[in-house]
């Protein structure tokens, strides 16, 4: 009887919090067999009891109350407690067929769904070894899954799994090899069940029949009133396995990938400044590994991109393996205006059809600001209208102020409360007040004369000592408004040295000359 592996919960995407999950121990079945079913949540109170009912076919009960746990989780500046509310229930395969369990619904979260299969227990041995690949045939660079199950009422210990060589094939390098064991009952007994999984890539093409894989189980017998160990090994036998070269085909577009595909190009943000910096980040995801994937650079009119190392990870599960790799980009704006960002384009290889297809992201605008489109848009507020009216309002009339009261404001204590907050406002205003001005063969012109014609740094830090001592911002520069914003971009590569610094040059000058 082959049975899968419980079913786990892809994690590379998805939030930490408030994500609900729907477990189960086995997903193949035999009937009359009871396995453990879970719902999973994460909160910080008590949710209320999830919504879940089983197919005809199936019988759900629930077992007790919800158990608890709690972690710590550091996301690398802080920490946060987290909170899992767990409900068992028992699930029983009362007929024989495929049932799609879920989702479960707990408050406002909703779990995935899976499929059940159950099969005919009547006439079929219970310790049986089924092991194998979940493909006969394949294409260099695909994913295959290798599987082995057991299911015993024998009482023992597992001594482990002999594989097969598996020509052909290498192990995925982002994904470890699964083994687990897990209790379940057949008709009231105890059922003891044992599996392994492992993600392969196919390396390189040919013909090839696999050996018979093994399980040995160690298990206590009496022999002449002593306990002894005794050995059963159980065996899997082989298959015959395809492995096939890729097709001609490929072109400047080829990505390594071969599977079913999905990609997105998602930038940081859609709106920046000339100078700023953008994150873009290029993500592909798919149900086989990315171990292969041939991350594209970005060529993008107008703008410098500045590749990262990709990410690359894969789980596999009971529900099939899923593979997803990303790459970010720095990318820095060279020219103000609306700029199209155009689609990156993949060529994937699709094992069903041997095929290669197209996949692309979707285009998008990125705006680059500057100038007066950079200044925050300010809300205006004006006094509410007062009504016309025959004249000023009346004044009330009030009692002269008494000796106490007279007293009370001569006082010095009170006198520099008072006057406190004016002369704080009138020390900042002196010390901003714009210092004097020094002439044309000052330190100003002998630091003009002495700049470099690369100097890129002395350029911007005498434009800015220029503007400071002007009481301007630094990027406000009559002569050339966009050169501020220019010789920002080029820490990062953008324009030509020596041409900005040539254009320092003249700004300073007529800053100078302007005084």
């Amino acid at each position: 009887m082959r049975t899968g592996l419980t079913t786990l919960v892809w994690m590379l995407a998805a939030p930490a919090h408030g994500a609900a999950h729907l477990q189960v121990d086995s997903q193949e079945l035999v009937v009359g067999q009871q396995v453990a079913l879970r719902v999973s949540v994460d909160s910080v109170r008590q949710p209320i009891q999830p919504e879940i009912s089983a197919p005809d076919g199936l019988r759900l009960q629930l077992a007790g109350s919800p158990s608890f746990s709690s972690s710590f989780v550091f996301d690398g500046q802080n920490a946060s407690r987290q909170s899992t509310w767990t409900w068992l229930y028992a699930l029983t395969a009362m007929e024989a067929g495929e049932y799609s369990m879920g989702p479960a619904v707990v408050g406002t979260q909703r779990t995935q769904a899976l499929t059940v299969r159950v099969d005919d227990s009547r006439g079929q041995a219970l310790e049986q070894l089924s092991a194998g690949l979940d493909v006969t045939q394949a294409y260099v660079g695909q994913t295959v899954i290798w599987r082995a199950s057991f299911d015993s009422q024998l009482q023992g210990q597992p001594e482990g799994w002999r594989l097969p060589p598996l020509p052909g094939l290498e192990l995925d390098p982002l994904v470890q090899e699964q083994s687990e064991s897990l209790i379940s009952s057949l008709n009231g007994q105890r059922i003891a069940g044992y599996r392994h999984a492992l993600a392969l890539r196919v390396a390189e093409p040919g013909e090839f029949e696999t050996a018979a894989s093994t399980f040995s189980l160690m298990i206590a017998v009496r022999n002449q009133g002593r306990v002894e160990r005794s050995r059963q090994v159980f065996v899997a036998p082989g298959q015959s396995l395809s492995l096939l070269a890729q097709p001609d085909g490929k072109d400047a577009n080829w990505s390594g990938l071969v599977g079913d595909f999905q990609v997105s190009l998602v930038p940081e943000r859609t709106q920046i400044a000339l100078g700023e910096t953008v994150s873009m980040t290029l993500r592909v995801e798919g149900d086989a590994s990315v171990a292969g994937w041939l991350p594209p650079t970005l060529e993008l009119e107008g703008l410098t991109a500045f590749a990262e190392l990709p990410k690359l990870g894969g789980v596999l599960s009971g529900q099939g393996y899923r593979g997803a790799g990303e790459r970010s980009f720095t990318v820095v704006p060279e020219t103000p205006g609306v700029l199209d960002v155009p689609a990156v384009t993949l060529q994937i290889l699709d094992p069903e059809t041997g095929t290669y297809r197209v996949i692309q992201t979707e285009l998008f605008q990125v705006r680059v600001l500057v100038g007066q489109d950079l200044e925050p848009k300010r809300q205006s507020f004006s006094p509410p209208e007062q009504p016309a009216s025959e004249g000023p309002p009346a004044l009330e009339a009030r009692e002269p102020m008494g000796r106490s009261q007279l007293f009370a404001w001569s006082q010095p204590g009170v006198l520099i409360a008072l006057l406190a907050p004016l002369l704080a406002l009138l020390a900042a205003t002196l010390l901003r007040w714009p210092k004097g001005t020094p002439v044309v063969g000052s330190s100003f012109s002998e630091e003009l004369q002495a700049l470099a014609d690369d100097d890129l740094a002395g350029a911007q830090g005498l434009l800015r000592a220029v503007q400071e001592s002007l009481g301007q911002p630094p990027e406000q520069i009559p002569s050339d408004p966009q050169l501020w914003f220019e010789l920002q971009a080029a820490r990062f590569g953008g324009g030509e040295p020596q041409a900005l610094v040539q254009r320092a040059r003249r700004a300073v000058q007529v800053l100078l000359e302007g005084r």
